[in-house]
Formats: structure tokens, sequence, C-alpha cells
């Protein structure tokens, strides 16, 4: 399925259709008129348009670029669906009909939003966007995992949720969430979730879609998004139509605990055409699967997630405020990490001893505003917003005079965001997009140890605060020819200290604070051009900058570190279609000066360091295939070649990026089958592959990780609004090591791995109202 979505700014208009393909009057016709279009058949978007005028109701517009022949399906409010042509199609309307309007799904995105709301598709970048029906409710129980199961440029860190790490392209610095900056921007809508803090997991539960921007995008969206931008963008209230949803499941895991999930969600048109109310909620336990034999409690590993969002849509004329919110907590009861040597001592037991519970937790709050004009031409937005997250952990560990002592680490971080913009989409002219931006970020760390000791207490503060002005413009050169070009401005304040000691870790002597207090000036530029090819194929190329601040890091010696900054050159194909084939491939290089990493001293705390220069390559490549009417395929690949020339005394280790596997494939198939009465079966299969990397820089993190292969299927019975999903992860009880350390302080003890979750079947049933 293909889905065009636009700016919410529905009314009927008289709109000019150039000669061009459906998929782009598509696009302007939703654009106009502020609906979202859809097609079950992604093989009609490269279907040629005379150009004419075309006016009246969205259907009316259909109708008169394809001809009374044309079959639509109104999704409620302004959503609809081409579901084919009579003269073209055979099979049953039923047959492709999606379950849940207004939720289609399906992977060949044509439109969706960039930071100035224009097309991906005619941009010269690498853009993966999938929608968000693509996550069922089994799937979403994920998080973050949801997303790297299925697009091969993501990959991450297995820590646990809510302190894991995500990296986009091979740009990837540490196993480890320190002090520093992420290089991943994730956002959720317009809202930006962290800068120095771990990926929260939030659960990627009704959402519109997904977008993966691999970056840098320094010149758009500032520091830290040297990797590149990952954005959930959640469904907005339909201010139409009442609806609501609920789901629950149970799960079984293989030598493992019983786990379940259930949420809901609930829209309510308050004033119907200009206000209105979307909330949702919902709550997992994922069953634990490792066992403790020092204390003999079994599968203790269980995480409980639980969190709701809340979003609040106002539209008059061309304007539209949106506010939401989102509140979401993970508890680990314990810590998801095995020792092979434990027990039976097979590679992948499932079994540690540590005598003591490490738990963690993350929670995360937030609140947003966003002011849109959707005019024409020039539209403008401004958003504010603030978010608020602490991440605990707690870590066995034994003292310097052979006790045994339980290791804490508390970190806050808070981000403030505000951002003004205006922008003008190509078209009857040169496209652009300029705007101002301040960003305030403060970071807290706090590390103690139990038994409470006056001489174990270390406190670590970043603060930041950037305040931008970017813009960038599109210029056509010719036909089919555009050049892009753009420039950020970013003045930046960097104040932070760190002081206090662990005298339970080495021996006690006087520490000296570390503080800094500094500015300065960041220009990022970015460079591009794009040729548009047959149908909507484009190739392009690309050169663009990024950067983070650098700041203060603890660990037996408090220490500075410095700014690290990439350029990225990177060149592409983008929607080329080959017969039922549609497939992007991209090429890019790297260069990554005074690269932030996190190093273990040798008694296991972390620290921030600068660890040298880098040089990545990478190749990627996703493919998508409608074969039939019914069966639908996707596969992915990612190659990643990359050097790190190290400080002198981390030589002896890898001379490789942590956690980056030098192959990353993805495999799924989907397939439909109409039953009588509108009913239909839904098959899945999804094939994921990590290859080989490696967990850190330095002799002590030259650990090998990595090389696993899952396989999952699915299978959802819908019946007219209600749904039986069954579905199996990790179907062969496969092990394998998805990240090679879990307890930094015992490390030296023996070796460390994390395992696959075991084969878990969940049984499942939604309904909607």
């Amino acid at each position: 399925m293909a889905l065009v979505a636009a700016p919410d700014r529905a009314c009927a208009r008289d709109l000019a259709i150039p000669s061009c393909t459906l998929a782009e009057a598509i696009d302007i016709i939703a654009r106009g008129t502020g609906a979202s279009i859809g097609t079950t058949n992604p093989a009609l978007l490269r279907r040629r348009i005379a150009s004419k005028r075309v006016s009246g109701g969205v259907d009316n517009m259909l109708r008169q670029i394809l001809g009374n022949g044309v079959m639509l399906r109104r999704l409620g409010g302004d959503s609809w669906l081409i579901v084919g042509l009579r003269r073209l199609e055979a099979e049953p309307v039923s047959a492709l009909i999606p379950m849940r309007p207004p939720e289609p799904g399906g992977a060949a995105i044509v439109v969706a939003r960039s930071r100035s709301d224009a097309a991906l598709h005619a941009f010269p970048l690498t853009a993966r966007v999938m929608p968000g029906a693509m996550i069922d409710a089994a799937a979403a129980m994920r998080g973050s995992d949801a997303l790297t199961d299925r697009v091969a440029l993501v990959s991450g860190t297995h820590l646990g949720p809510g302190r894991d790490k995500l990296f986009l392209r091979g740009i990837a610095d540490s196993s480890f969430a320190g002090t520093r900056a992420a290089t991943v921007a994730p956002y959720l809508g317009e809202q930006r979730l962290t800068y120095r803090a771990a990926d929260p997991g939030l659960l990627p539960l009704d959402l519109e879609q997904v977008e993966v921007l691999p970056g840098p995008h320094g010149t758009l969206y500032g520091a830290g998004a040297l990797g590149g931008i990952v954005r959930l963008q959640p469904r907005a209230p339909d201010l139409g139509e009442a609806s609501a949803r609920g789901w629950g499941g149970i799960s079984a895991t293989a030598h493992g605990a019983m786990g379940g999930d259930l949420g809901g969600l609930a829209n309510l048109p308050v004033v119907e055409g200009q206000l209105g109310l979307r909330v949702l909620g919902y709550r997992s336990d994922a069953g634990g699967y490792i066992d403790d034999t020092a204390r003999g409690d079994k599968d203790v590993n269980r995480v409980r997630t639980t969190g709701g969002r809340l979003a609040l849509r106002y539209r008059q004329g061309d304007w539209t405020a949106d506010i939401g919110g989102a509140v979401q907590a993970i508890r680990s009861r314990d810590a998801q990490y095995a020792q092979p040597g434990t027990g039976s001592g097979a590679a992948g037991a499932l079994e540690r001893r540590s005598g003591v519970a490490e738990p963690s937790s993350d929670h995360i709050a937030l609140a947003s505003a966003t002011v849109r004009r959707g005019g024409e031409p020039v539209h403008v937005s401004a958003t504010v917003g603030a978010v608020e997250q602490r991440m605990d952990q707690n870590y066995a560990a034994t003292a310097r005079d052979g006790g045994a002592i339980l290791y804490r680490q508390a970190d806050h971080a808070s981000l403030v965001t505000i951002e003004a913009r205006a922008w003008r989409e190509p078209g009857d002219g040169p496209g652009w997009v300029g705007g101002v931006s301040i960003l305030s970020s403060r970071a807290r760390q706090i590390r103690s140890v139990l038994p409470e000791s006056p001489g174990d207490l270390l406190r670590v503060r970043n603060d930041n605060t950037e305040l931008s002005a970017f813009g960038e413009v599109t210029l056509d050169a010719g036909p089919g020819l555009s050049f892009t070009g753009g420039l950020r401005f970013s003045r930046i304040t960097l104040d932070g200290d760190a002081l206090g000691k662990l005298d339970s870790f080495y021996f006690s002597r006087e520490q000296e604070p570390v503080s800094v207090a500094r500015s300065e000036t960041r220009l990022l530029p970015s460079l591009a051009a794009t040729l548009k090819l047959h149908g909507k194929g484009r190739a392009y190329a690309r050169y663009e900058r990024g950067y983070r601040p650098g700041g203060v890091a603890g660990g037996i010696v408090s220490r500075k570190f410095a700014s690290d900054r990439i350029g990225t050159l990177e060149v592409g194909l983008r929607d080329v279609g080959t017969g039922p084939l549609e497939w992007d491939a991209t090429l890019a290089w790297s260069r990554w000066r005074d690269v932030q990493g996190d190093l273990l001293t040798p008694v296991g705390l972390t620290y921030t360091e600068n660890i040298g220069d880098a040089r990545v390559f990478s190749a990627d490549v996703t493919g998508r295939a409608q074969v039939t009417g019914r069966l639908q395929l996707l596969g992915a690949a990612m190659v990643v070649r990359d050097r790190l020339h190290p400080l002198e005394y981390l030589r002896d280790g890898s001379h490789s990026l942590p956690n980056v596997p030098g192959l990353s494939l993805r495999g799924e198939a989907r397939y439909r089958l109409p039953l009588r009465a509108g009913r239909s079966l839904g098959l899945g299969a999804l094939v994921v592959h990590e290859g080989v990397s490696h967990l850190g820089a330095g002799a002590n993190l030259d650990l090998r990780q990595g090389g696993v292969t899952r396989l999952d299927l699915s299978g959802r019975l819908e019946l007219d609004r209600a749904v039986v999903a069954l579905s199996v992860e990790n179907l062969l009880d496969a092990r394998g090591d998805r990240f090679a350390l879990g307890n930094p302080f015992t490390l030296r003890a023996g070796a460390q791995t994390t395992p696959q979750r075991p084969r878990t079947v969940r049984v499942g049933f939604e309904a909607g109202f």
C-alpha cells in the first residue's frame, strides 16, 4: 500500500495539475486540500496523468484525473483510499480494504514531512519512511527494536530498555549512554526527545509513520544529529469522527516467564471540524528469562512498561494548533545479561551468578505545542516544548578491599526547545526554508555506592544552550535538475563541572574539581544536487556537516572532553522502478574528527574521552515489491567498513568503531488472503540478521558481539472491526550475543552475553468501536 499525507487544511479548491505521474498529482491534491490519500496498488503511482485543472471535493478531483472507473473508499474524515481501477483490477474490493480505518499501511511511501514539510522523495537525501500500520501491537511492545528490526540503517545497543542507544549508518561512538550528546536526534512529532540522554524507548503505538533520515543533519537540526534523525509521527486527532480501539495479549517465553500487554485509545471530536482530542494508554509486562543461580531466583529480568499520550488539535481556516504530551516509565526488575561459564557452562546459557539484583528504570515526560499556518505560497510554524528524563541503574561491584558493594548511577536530563520557521515548497519558483531556534539542555549525573559513605559521591553537570539561525534554498537549474544549499549559524555555550570521588573503588586522594565554561560559534553548511529520472526516480548527491559540543566527565579522575565534528558525502538513487520492484541505494563516506566515546577504567567505571579520528564507508540498498495484489516483499541490506585511528594508549584494542555490524540484513513478506463477508487473513514473516561488531575502544573493550539471526512469524485474522492475532518471535529459539557486556564491574570475572529473547508466542485480540 502507498500513502500520501499532507498538512491538515481540508477544503475544496480549484487546482492545476501538470503533466506528471499519479504520485505527483496526488501530492498536489493532498497539499491543496489537506487530505490524506492512499492506494493499495503502488504500481498505479507511476501512471502518467495529462495536465488539467480539477475542482470540487477530493473524490471529484481523483475521478477527474483517473476517470469514473476509479474505485475510492473514504476511511473517515479527510482520509481516502484508491482501491484500484475497475478496468485494471481483478481483486475483489474486500481483499484490499484496510482492516482499521483510517490506518492504511504499506511500504511505498510517497510523501512525508521533512523540516519544510515538502515531499521527502523530492529531497536530496536518504530517507526510510515506514507506515505506523506496519508496527502492530505485538511488534510495538519491543519498543525501539520494532524499528531496528525493519530498517537496516538503524542499529543499537541492548543493555536494557530505556538505557539503549541508537545509531544510524555506522556512526556509533560507544556502547554506554554517558555524559556526551547522542549521535541520533529522536523526535516525537515536532518535539526533540533527548540530547545528553539514552534513547527513552517509547513504544511505537498509534503512529502515522516513522521517518529515518541518516545524517549528519546539522544545517536544519543542529548539534547532536551526527548520525541522523529518527522521528515518530503520532496520529493526529480526527476532527470528524469519534472512534475507539482496544487491544490485549498474553505471551509465553520459552525457558522463561509469562507476560502480557494491554492498551487502548480514544478519538473524540469536541467541536466537529475544529477541535479534537486523542488519548492513548498502554502497559506491557515482558516475562523474564535469565536465572540467578546465586540467589536461586528464576526469570529475574522482567520488564514493565507503562505510558500514555494525549493530543489536542484545533483548526480554524489555514491555522492549526496542536498541543500534546506523553509519559512513559520502564522498570527492569534485574539486568538481562548472562554468564556463559555459569551452571551448565553452555555458550547459550540463560543464567548468571550475581548474588544481588541489578534493577534499572527510565522515566520520561514531555509536553509540546505547535502552531502552523498552511497558506499559499508561504507556510509558517512555531513549536515550543520541554522534556524531562531520569534514568537509574544499579550494578553489583567489588570494592578495593574485596567487599561487596552496590554501585548506583542516576542520570537526570531536561530539554527545552523553541523554534520558529517559514518555508516555501518547490514549484513555480525556488523552494526554501528558514528559521531560528533555541535549545537548552541540562544534564546531571550522580554516582554513589551502597553502603553509603561520605567518600563515595561523584557529581557531574553539563549544561548547553544553543542559539541558531538556519536556512536552505532549492533552485531549479534545468529540466529535472535542482541544487540545494543551506547554512546554520549557531552560538553554543557550555557550562559544566565534575566534583567528588568514589573512595570504594580506588585509593583515597584529593580530587580537584574540573569545570568548563566556554562559548563557541559554529557554521554548518550543506550542498546537494538532485536529478529527476524516469517516473518517481531520482539521483542525488549531498554533502553536510555536523558536530557535538564537548563537556566534562567523571571517573577515577574527572576530565574534560572536546567537541567532535563530522562531514559526510553521500550519493544515491531513490524510488527507482523496475517492474513491480522499487528500490533505493546509497553510498556514503564520512570523516569523523575527535570522536567522543566512553571507555572503562580498570575497576569498571565509565568515562568519556576523545578516542581518535575515524573514517566510515557505508553502502545500503532497500527494495519493495508488490508481487501480486495479495503478496508484498520487502528487503534491505547495509554494509559498513570503518577505520578508527585511536589515541596511542588505545591502539592495542580494536581499530573499529563500537557497535557497528559489518553486515545488516532485513527481509519481510506480507500476504493477505480475502475471506468471505469482508473478512481476511494476513500472514507475515520477518528475518533479521546483525553481523559481528566490537564492544568498544581499548584492549579491555575489544570484545566480539553480534552475529545474530532471528526469524519471526505472524498471523492476523480480521473479522470486521475485530482482530485475533498470533505471533512467534525468534521461532528457531536462537541465542546469539546482542551485547557483550552487562555489568562493567564484573567483566574481569568472566565472559558476559546478552542473548536474544528466547522463542516467545503471543496471542492477542484487538477491537475497534
